[in-house]
């Protein structure tokens, strides 16, 4: 008899598709700080995350 599981409801799978989600979310908010057409607070509700946030990126970018 095959075993089945459902690996969605795996706690290190619900963490990875969290990382994945976080990481696009991060690539965006890079994106819209290059382009230096949107605010700071624009980009922050745009991408549904505190405006801190996105300072903290665009501190990171700026000392590369």
């Amino acid at each position: 008899m095959p075993l089945v599981y459902d690996i969605e409801d795996h706690a290190l799978f619900k963490r990875g598709v969290e990382k994945g989600i976080e990481k696009n979310k991060k690539s965006a908010i890079i994106n819209m700080l290059k382009d230096g057409t949107l605010s700071l607070s624009k980009i922050a509700e745009y991408s549904e995350v505190d405006t801190v946030y996105v300072a903290e990126i665009q501190e990171q970018l700026n000392q590369r």
